[in-house]
C-alpha cells in the first residue's frame, strides 16, 4: 500500500511540475480525473508561426555579452523554431553578422560591456536593415528612455525574463516584420 501511494505521489508531483512548465511557456493544460481509471492529462500546444511570407524562417540576431544568457536565448529560440543567425557580444560582431545575413529581428542587451551600447547597435540595425528590435535590460525604466523610444522597439524585456515573455515578443516582432 505504501509503495503505490509513494509512486502516485511522485507521479503527481512530477506531473504538476511538468504542467506548470508547459503553462509558463504559454500553452494550455488540463487534468481530468476519472475515478478508478487513472488520470487523463491533456496538453494543448499552440502553434504559432515563426516564418515569413514564402515560408522562410525568421532570422534572429542575439546581441548579448553575458555568455550564459546568450546561450539560454540561443537554445530557447532554437526550441521555438526560430533561425538563430548568430550571437554577437559587441557592435563589431553584430554589424558583421547583420551584413552577412540581414536579420529580421534582433534581441539586444542595452548594457553591453563594449565600445558601443545596445541602443547604438540597435539604431544601426534599424537604419541599415529595417530590423525589428527587442531590447533586454537588467535596469528598470529603460522603456521610457528617449533614445529607446525613438527606435520603436517591439518590446523591452526586463531581465530576468520568462520564456513566455520572450516567445510573445518574438511572435509580435515576426508578425510586424511580415506586415511591413
Amino acid at each position: 500500500m505504501f509503495k503505490k501511494w509513494c509512486n502516485r505521489r511522485i507521479l503527481m508531483v512530477g506531473t504538476s511540475l511538468f504542467l506548470r512548465g508547459i503553462a509558463q511557456c504559454g500553452h494550455r493544460t488540463s487534468v481530468r480525473l476519472k475515478l478508478g481509471r487513472g488520470h487523463v492529462i491533456t496538453v494543448e500546444l499552440t502553434t504559432m508561426t515563426t516564418s515569413l511570407p514564402g515560408g522562410s524562417s525568421a532570422k534572429i540576431l542575439v546581441v548579448e555579452d553575458q555568455m550564459i544568457i546568450a546561450m539560454f536565448l540561443t537554445d530557447l529560440l532554437d526550441d521555438l523554431g526560430f533561425s538563430v543567425l548568430g550571437l554577437a557580444c559587441n557592435g563589431a560582431e553584430a554589424s558583421r553578422l547583420a551584413e552577412q545575413e540581414q536579420p529580421d529581428v534582433a534581441m539586444v542587451d542595452i548594457s553591453l560591456a563594449a565600445e558601443r551600447d545596445g541602443v547604438e547597435i540597435a539604431r544601426d540595425l534599424v537604419d541599415r536593415f529595417g530590423t525589428k528590435i527587442i531590447f533586454m535590460s537588467g535596469h528598470d525604466g529603460v522603456a521610457e528612455w528617449p533614445e529607446v523610444m525613438a527606435l520603436s522597439p517591439v518590446a523591452v524585456l526586463n531581465k530576468p525574463c520568462l520564456p513566455a515573455q520572450i516567445e510573445a515578443a518574438l511572435h509580435q516582432a515576426v508578425s510586424t516584420a511580415v506586415s511591413v
